[in-house]
């Protein structure tokens, strides 16, 4: 059990974090500095921001739970997934800084005009409602266990924390907090790595025999199957597609590139998170089959979980010393807070830039957009703790959460596209197409409790099954056809790229 230390460990954290916050918060004079930095990020703290973003608590609990289940074939995705930076940093990334926008779908307002900017800003807000509430259950479920709190309880507690100091320090406070959060988790997963290996029988050896008889370290699966989520194919161009989409045309990320002073760092920052992913992806890996081992091995005084995802909490809150328990469960407050506050940060300032300055409010004072800016914040933290507490928990938490981010980023990833390699598409064919890519997406998604509802349970249809990482590409794929059957009609006000200045571009 957690005991007094624990808790001052886990506290003192928190406080920390909201301090850092409330620092930063002192310099924010309008909304580029809010939203942007003021262009002033080192591009090493961005690329950091990157890695502590995406290491949500799915990774910090869902990773290890699938590796305690199965084995490491999830590293496939994660191969494309490093792939994919590689290309955004010379496809989107520059691009973003030579038109000089706020948020990527300024880039679409350029290219095809307000209407398909409109509809990439909505069906970004909706993927990443889902998206990070997922996140947030996700961190809830760890919490429920370690303090023996309801889901509500902990998902409200980690909301208040995140709202507070993205409030007060926008995407500043966000990226340097997330530097520090990075650094919790990562210490807390190798810590948990430690006592795991001191504690099994045999160490490295004892643990090694264990895996390798049960085949928990196979990590490469050559055969291929559409309803196999966690093959070679399947890896490489799910994940390619996957984070293209998240990392290229998701503000959640996108932000944290458009804080550094120009293209060449901004490339640089997303080039180092495809350096740090597949470290940070290996260590809690190895924490779910060292988890294996242990539990094998080690007659413990205390009853498992019958659902895989609560394995790490209960090792956590059992297994480790008193005051490293603390710390531990600080790192998963950090994977928890660095994914929240990202994703009020970039739906403020989605709000803002793209639907209410330019529809509700045109010629305001910049304090009043600052101000607007941090309402925002509040509310969208209060939307994501709310649809948090009405999604519920599944087992497969970490699949569940990466398979609702593709019902959205299909459609987003082919108008971007479509706008930076084509001169097709206009208001009407893309709209159509994003509209049709998210509606069979989520058909797909909920394909055998819909057909069961229209009394079909039988057919080629029925039997379909097509694994998550494919929706993706499938939705990317049909947004680029439809959208290219439109001709590009010139945008009335259409702004030509203006000239910034240029750091070295990446080599």
């Amino acid at each position: 059990m957690l005991t007094t230390l624990d808790g001052l460990v886990i506290g003192s954290y928190i406080l920390l974090i909201m301090a850092v916050g409330s620092w930063f918060g002192r310099r924010q004079a309008d909304t580029r500095d809010y939203f942007l930095g003021g262009r002033s990020v080192p591009w090493w703290a961005a690329g950091l921001s990157v890695i502590a973003t995406e290491t949500s608590a799915l990774t910090f609990i869902g990773v290890p739970a699938v590796a305690y289940a199965s084995d490491w074939q999830y590293i496939q995705l994660v191969t494309g997934s490093v792939l994919a930076r590689f290309l955004l940093a010379f496809v989107l990334i520059n691009v973003f800084y030579r038109a000089d926008v706020f948020t990527p779908y300024g880039y679409l307002l350029k290219r095809f005009g307000p209407g398909t900017k409109n509809a990439a800003a909505v069906v970004f807000i909706f993927g990443r409602i889902f998206a990070s509430s997922f996140r947030l259950l996700g961190f809830a479920i760890a919490i429920k266990v370690v303090l023996s709190v309801p889901l509500s309880t902990a998902i409200l507690i980690t909301g208040i924390a995140a709202i507070i100091y993205t409030f007060l320090g926008g995407i500043r406070a966000v990226i340097w907090t997330d530097v520090v959060q990075g650094a919790t988790f990562m210490l807390g997963g190798g810590l948990s790595i430690y006592f795991l290996l001191r504690d099994i029988p045999g160490g490295w050896e004892g643990f090694l025999s264990v895996a390798r008889e049960h085949g928990k370290l196979t990590a490469l699966d050559l055969g291929f199957r559409w309803d196999d989520p966690y093959n070679i194919v399947s890896g490489l161009v799910g994940g390619l597609f996957l984070t293209m989409a998240t990392h290229g045309t998701d503000h959640d990320m996108v932000q944290r590139m458009l804080t550094c002073r120009n293209s060449g760092e901004g490339q640089r920052s997303i080039v180092l998170s495809g350096i740090l992913v597949l470290p940070v992806v290996v260590t809690f890996l190895l924490v779910g089959s060292l988890l294996f081992a242990y539990y094998k091995l080690v007659q413990v005084p205390y009853e498992l979980p019958s659902q895989y995802k609560y394995i790490f909490p209960t090792f956590i809150l059992h297994g480790l010393p008193a005051g490293l328990s603390g710390f531990v469960v600080a790192g998963l407050v950090a994977a928890a807070m660095s994914s929240l506050d990202s994703a009020l940060s970039a739906l403020a300032s989605t709000s803002v830039v793209d639907l209410y300055r330019p529809y509700i409010r045109r010629d305001a004072p910049e304090s009043h957009y600052l101000k607007v800016s941090r309402i925002l914040t509040v509310l969208w933290g209060a939307v994501l703790v709310g649809v948090a507490m009405s999604v519920g928990a599944t087992e497969d938490i970490l699949a569940a959460g990466l398979g609702v981010m593709t019902l959205f980023y299909g459609s987003l990833l082919g108008v971007f596209l479509l706008a930076r390699f084509t001169r097709r598409g206009n208001t009407i064919t893309n709209g159509i197409g994003m509209a049709l890519s998210v509606l069979l997406l989520t058909f797909l998604n909920h394909k055998t409790a819909i057909l069961k509802a229209l009394g079909t349970t039988r057919g080629w249809l029925y039997e379909l099954d097509i694994a998550w990482p494919w929706f993706t590409v499938i939705g990317t794929a049909l947004t680029f056809c439809v959208g290219a059957l439109g001709r590009r009609k010139q945008v009335p006000f259409r702004v030509e790229f203006r000239p910034v200045q240029e750091g070295p571009a990446l080599r």
